[in-house]
């Protein structure tokens, strides 16, 4: 399950600095960015996230502001399993034991006696 976390963090971070990489160079090269081959290839990478971001954003978020979301989104989720993995916290699956053992509504039967 660790494994599984710090790839999906490594995911979240590689995603983060592509944002960031691209916001920086669309401000440096400002109307002729998207002739930039190095915007290009941040743009590539950082497109399924985007695409992802617009299917969960509502239709008022306009386009232009969903890479703005997308770092957000992103950069919380990153921080989120950082915090998860510096405290040792467990995500767990749907199907797993609960916390108490695994013991369910018909283990606390009252005892006969």
């Amino acid at each position: 399950m660790l494994l599984a976390s710090s790839l999906v963090k490594l995911v979240a971070e590689i995603a983060l600095m592509a944002l960031l990489g691209r916001g920086l160079v669309a401000v440096l090269a400002g109307a002729q960015r998207e002739s930039n081959l190095f915007y290009q290839l941040l743009a590539l990478l950082t497109k399924p996230l985007e695409r992802l971001v617009r299917l969960i954003t509502p239709r008022i978020v306009i386009d232009r502001h969903i890479p703005i979301v997308t770092f957000f989104l992103t950069n919380s989720a990153a921080s989120e399993l950082d915090r998860n993995a510096r405290t040792g916290v467990r995500v767990e699956s749907a199907g797993s034991s609960s916390a108490d053992g695994g013991s369910t509504a018909t283990d606390a039967s009252p005892a006969s006696g």
